[in-house]
């Protein structure tokens, strides 16, 4: 079938005129494989009773005072996750057991002051955070509306249970969801809803997402499900503008979870309440692009390319990619999903540390369908990702990306003409990733993180100058070419600096031979390498572990220093110290990199 490009999803707002029907999830038990169930049910038993931790203005006044997120954010995630595995546990056992939790789960959060995050409690985006919530003035993050469709869905499956308790404890909820999440979502513009060609990121799909579950699972009048589905299909228009045509997440890997899938989550309740008239959204190629980059980033098991804000552990995918896949009718989306399932262990396929309570419930009724799947997965080939000048070139032993594009990307490094490298699927040369997040992490001074700076990627700085943040700071001139024999890409990187005449790169992949890179610049330069296991240096050359070696042709002094990690987040992906080597030469700098003989 030809594929139809459908170029706004605000065009089916006509189709949408009619009667919208309410989502009606039905949890049928027959459909869960046992040893998820069993699971859920084992750990809502260990945790019962559960005192949910008090959250208190103190608590949110941390992260003005100290920048810290992490406190906060603790609790404030354990009320949610340990309050949806009760939810999953009653549905599962059926006997009543787990109720008083849920309904202490549901009092503490519905008596929290606000939902939103302390580092979202602003008004206009980029200003600064408020130190205290303003209860009558909510604020919709991506937090607020994950909170409104997890009480949305908890109280629409265990409706006649909880009215059982009380007639008047989901009416409660209603009402607070009504003034917390559907008047807001009408009465005010967040920025994350889209205006003009202002920029979005994954914030927009993932709390449209969850204000469309919040709205159709609630009692909503049918004048203001047609103005929420309107105002979701322009929010989603505005997010679709900033992907080309490929359909490339320059957030990376580990927001293609919280962008692409979000996107899906949306088209499928707009596809469900409109008795079909979606459909045609899965056929767009920008679209089914955005639903395979997962494919493309991944490099073997858990390991993904992880340009920006992300670790190489970009989670596991799933239940999630396995029902994209069938919406797009591609076996090979479904087959890569069922490889990362097996090898996902139970406390990942029922998303234990997930908030999302559709998303958990969606994996336990998929578990069976996904782990019946025969299909076999073959991994894909070479691409290259125009939209952010990503290439990706693979042989027999080597994953190698290279980022052309520019700094300017939704959660940024200074990256620009970095390279990532894994030999035979283990990280050769590494991105680091982001240390946890806190108020400076967003915020004017993002660029004094070490993790973030062009200093501490694989690419080549200069005396006193390392890349800058902004649209001006790009590469330029990319060249690409794919074959079977050889890929390669070329790029000029003066602009991703300040006061840097020229700094050409050049690297050319010999498939099932080596890597080549040349950079040629206009001064003194030192190139960055950095790496997980410790080089062993000797004379003009290197090897990493027993993956690789790493020969340099004109370089004028090499040294390794070690950088002891300490971070929690980055220690979860890399043991520490990892490894800087800085490479000096002038003008002219000829690298080749080539598998050890027992890897070839």
């Amino acid at each position: 079938m030809e594929t139809r490009i459908i170029m706004k999803l605000t065009d089916f707002n006509g189709r949408m005129l009619g009667q919208l029907t309410d989502l009606n999830p039905v949890f049928d038990k027959q459909r869960v494989d046992k040893e998820c169930a069993d699971y859920i049910l084992k750990t809502a038993q260990e945790d019962s009773p559960f005192s949910y931790p008090t959250l208190t203005a103190t608590d949110w006044l941390s992260f003005t005072r100290t920048g810290n997120r992490a406190d906060f954010e603790k609790k404030y995630f354990s009320r949610r996750k340990i309050l949806g595995n009760f939810i999953l546990a009653e549905l599962i056992d059926g006997k009543g057991v787990f109720l008083d939790d849920i309904l202490n789960g549901l009092a503490s959060i519905s008596t929290e002051v606000a939902w939103q995050l302390p580092a979202h409690n602003s008004y206009l985006r980029d200003t600064v955070q408020l130190a205290l919530p303003d209860p009558s003035r909510p604020i919709l993050d991506i937090f607020a509306c994950e909170t409104g469709a997890l009480l949305s869905l908890g109280i629409f499956l265990l409706q006649d249970q909880l009215n059982a308790m009380s007639p008047f404890l989901a009416k409660n909820i209603q009402d607070l969801l009504d003034f917390r999440i559907v008047q807001p979502y009408l009465g005010q513009h967040f920025w994350w809803m889209g205006e003009g060609d202002e920029k979005m990121c994954n914030w927009t799909p993932w709390c449209t997402q969850n204000i469309l579950l919040s709205v159709f699972l609630l009692p909503t009048s049918q004048k203001t499900r047609h103005q929420v589905v309107s105002k979701a299909l322009y929010s989603l228009d505005c997010f679709l503008k900033d992907y080309g045509e490929d359909g490339c997440c320059d957030e990376g890997a580990q927001y293609y979870h919280h962008a692409g899938l979000a996107l899906f989550a949306c088209l499928d309740v707009l596809n469900k309440v409109s008795r079909g008239q979606m459909k045609e959204a899965y056929e767009d190629t920008k679209i089914r692009n955005i639903a395979q980059y997962i494919m493309n980033m991944h490099v073997k098991d858990r390991y993904y390319l992880n340009f920006s804000d992300c670790s190489p552990f970009a989670s596991l995918a799933g239940v999630k990619e396995f029902c994209v896949g069938k919406a797009i009718s591609d076996p090979l989306l479904m087959a890569f999903a069922h490889e990362q399932w097996e090898l996902s262990s139970l406390q990942e396929k029922v998303l234990k540390e997930e908030i999302n309570l559709a998303y958990r419930l969606l994996s336990l009724l998929c578990s069976k369908e996904i782990d019946s799947c025969t299909i076999p997965y073959k991994p894909n080939g070479d691409i290259f990702y125009k939209s952010v000048g990503i290439l990706v070139s693979r042989d027999n032993n080597f994953t190698l990306a290279v980022k052309g594009g520019g700094n300017n990307d939704n959660h940024n490094h200074n990256d620009t003409g970095s390279l990532i490298l894994y030999c035979k699927g283990q990280p050769m040369l590494i991105d680091i990733g982001v240390e946890t997040y806190t108020r400076k992490t967003f915020s004017a001074d993002r660029y004094e993180i070490w993790t973030m700076r062009s200093l501490y990627h694989n690419v080549v700085n200069f005396p006193s100058k390392e890349q800058k943040a902004g649209p001006s700071y790009q590469s330029s001139e990319v060249k690409v070419s794919l074959g079977d024999k050889s890929c390669s890409i070329s790029m000029q990187l003066a602009k991703a600096y300040e006061q840097v005449d020229s700094y050409e790169r050049v690297v050319i992949h010999h498939k099932n031979h080596s890597i080549e890179v040349l950079d040629t610049t206009s001064e003194r330069g030192t190139l960055t390498v950095m790496t997980q296991l410790k080089p062993m240096i000797k004379g003009n050359s290197m090897t990493i572990g027993n993956l690789g070696r790493i020969t340099f042709k004109n370089a004028s002094k090499i040294k390794e220093e070690p950088i002891e990690i300490t971070d929690p987040r980055l220690l979860a992906t890399w043991n520490s110290p990892v490894y800087r080597v800085l490479v000096d030469f002038i003008d002219r700098l000829q690298w080749s990199i080539t598998p050890l003989r027992e890897q070839i």
